[in-house]
């Protein structure tokens, strides 16, 4: 019966939205209908997926996406993540978020035109209606099974983790977000509404934000779970919501002078149809079987074939749409470049874009050298980090002159800007001898540029009346994030030891000793909890408690991260294979001041959220 239900609404779904599509198109229309009409097809979407939940929940193995992801033995909340954990149950949960989005913008924009909110409806229900097609066709989750078994396969092991009740939910969020920035953008620019860019700016920053935090999660799940200990490896789907992040970034700050500049609305236009085309590029990656990952959930070219045909298609209309759109309503007007502050942001948007298109070219690349050569080829963190980094300076350079933008370099601030520089160098120099670490060269060069931000936010701060404590906050949680970055990537070290129970290993000034282990049997694995102990001298520095976790129905090992945090960073252990004679192999890593990315990631993101309001303190 639940199986039916949840087939039927998500049927239903489909109809409903094809009917608020094709009011769309009549000449007279009936604002007041479209009000139930977008209510019923986000219920319809919840009612379906909630039919799926409770099928994970109570074991209906007689579905076979059920039966496939999910298992008796698995603790109640990785039943409910579950539903997520495979390509059709997370596709519904994108789609039935998606569909959130258009029923809050809908009736949020209850004071906007009748035309502006009548192509909005029908930007979102095609959408809805493509999307419904294709997991109605393709990536059914309700399909059943003639043999269902007594129990099911098991969720990815690496999937039963905490990480996997947040992350996914949170970056869809984020993906089907930049859907609703290009529903307002595509809706604004033909109806000519006047509100459109603030309803753009506020959908931007809610989809930039939560997209922000799901990388951020993910980032720190794969830190705690993979085993390498990283933070970022480049993986092509990590870099499919890189490249929505990256656009979204350049359109927030597009977006803050449209609405003075028109100018501006090109680009605003522009970033928002190449950040909706990117998550569908993103969501053709995970979901084509064209690409190797942990992250990707499915092998189905048919799958592929359909959502690359709705990336090529839906990118071509919103191009057409836009030079048409622009050049009836004149907004196309020659660009003249002078010294200022909106020259600066053309220049900020123009490296976001490149910063982009070499993320898409290091992702894409060895997928087009496969199908023309038929050779493997593997472009990995070399190629990013070499190519990124002096986009990121030059992005870096780019937000300390906009902050203290001036049109005449005079002898005065010449010289309040070689002193600035100066204290960045010797701050960054100090903060290394506070730490106690080795003094670098290219450390202390690296640390001035986020020093160099600092004290030039602290100067505005001291010279100007009123700021943004968005704008603040944000540019901070760069500064912290950058801090992470280059101590965690310059200082971090890395032992492979060989190691039997109560045995100890110097490493460095410090001690490591394997106290003891102890059996645990948990519903979904057993396996052991070994006790280690970081001294220097006689003084306990750290615990650790790394597992080594086999998981019951599948009988796949996967050792479980031991991290001990202090304040400027962490130990990491990690169990890894089985030796002779009661050895084993430990990765043993420290990894300093690595916590500040993630601590300045939030902080962008909470940012994000207070920018909503537009409020200026003193």
């Amino acid at each position: 019966m639940i199986v039916l239900i949840g087939f039927l609404t998500l049927f239903f779904q489909i109809l409903m939205n094809i009917r608020v599509s094709l009011l769309t198109l009549k000449k007279k229309v009936t604002i007041s209908n479209f009000n139930y009409l977008v209510l019923i097809q986000f219920l319809l979407l919840f009612i379906s997926y909630l039919s799926l939940s409770y099928l994970f929940l109570t074991d209906q193995f007689q579905v076979a996406y059920v039966a496939l992801h999910s298992n008796t033995y698995l603790p109640l909340v990785y039943k409910l993540c579950a539903v997520w954990g495979g390509h059709e149950g997370s596709f519904l949960l994108w789609m039935t978020l998606l569909s959130l989005w258009f029923c809050v913008l809908w009736f949020k924009t209850k004071d906007c035109s009748d035309l502006f909110r009548v192509v909005l409806a029908r930007i979102f229900s095609l959408l809805l209606c493509a999307f419904g097609l294709f997991i109605f066709f393709t990536s059914n989750p309700f399909l059943l099974l003639l043999n269902p078994p007594t129990n099911g396969a098991d969720l990815n092991p690496l999937l039963q983790d905490p990480g996997m009740v947040s992350h996914p939910p949170i970056l869809y969020m984020g993906y089907v977000g930049f859907a609703a920035v290009y529903a307002c953008t595509i809706a604004g620019i033909i109806s000519r509404e006047t509100q459109w860019l603030e309803l753009t700016r506020k959908s931007a920053l809610i989809a930039w934000s939560f997209m922000s935090i799901g990388i951020t999660l993910g980032s720190h799940w794969a830190y705690r779970e993979l085993g390498w200990g990283g933070w970022w490896f480049w993986d092509p789907v990590e870099n499919a919501s890189f490249m929505p992040w990256l656009i979204g970034t350049a359109l927030i700050h597009s977006l803050m002078i449209a609405k003075s500049n028109k100018h501006f609305i090109p680009w605003v236009a522009l970033l928002s149809i190449f950040g909706f085309s990117l998550s569908i590029l993103g969501t053709f990656l995970v979901r084509s079987g064209v690409l190797i990952s942990v992250h990707a959930f499915a092998t189905d070219p048919a799958r592929g074939v359909y959502l690359l045909s709705l990336f090529v298609f839906s990118l071509l209309i919103s191009i057409t749409l836009l030079v048409v759109s622009l050049n009836k309503n004149k907004l196309i007007d020659e660009w003249k470049f002078d010294w200022s502050i909106t020259s600066l942001l053309i220049a900020n948007n123009l490296l976001f874009i490149v910063a982009m298109f070499v993320v898409l070219l290091g992702t894409l690349f060895p997928m087009i050298y496969m199908v023309l050569v038929s050779k493997n080829l593997s472009v990995g963190p070399p190629y990013f980090n070499q190519v990124l980094l002096p986009i990121f300076i030059l992005l870096m350079m780019l937000m300390g002159l906009s902050i203290q933008f001036t049109r005449h370099r005079s002898r005065e601030v010449i010289f309040r800007d070689l002193v600035q520089l100066i204290l960045a160098v010797f701050m960054s120099t100090s903060f290394l001898l506070l730490w106690g670490g080795q003094l670098k060269i290219v450390a202390i060069i690296s640390l001035a540029w986020p020093f160099w931000l600092l004290i030039i936010h602290f100067d505005y701060l001291k010279n100007n009346q009123y700021f943004k404590w968005s704008a603040l906050i944000a540019h901070l949680g760069l500064i912290v994030t950058t801090i992470g970055i280059i101590m965690s990537t310059l200082y971090s070290d890395e032992r492979l030891i060989s190691m039997k129970l109560g045995e100890q290993e110097q490493i460095g000034n410090n001690t490591l000793i394997w106290q003891h282990a102890t059996k645990i049997n948990e519903s979904n694995y057993n396996g052991f909890k070994a006790w280690f102990l970081i001294k220097k001298g006689d003084l306990l520095i750290a615990r650790l408690n790394p597992e080594y976790r086999i998981y019951t129905t599948s009988q796949s090992p996967l050792p479980h991260a031991g991290i001990a945090s202090q304040w400027w960073g962490d130990y990491h252990l990690n169990i890894g294979q089985h030796l002779n004679e009661g050895s084993w192999m430990i990765r043993w890593q420290m990894k300093p001041f690595i916590r500040f990315i993630w601590y300045g990631v939030i902080m962008m993101a909470i940012g994000g959220f207070i920018g909503l309001r537009r409020e200026y303190a003193k």
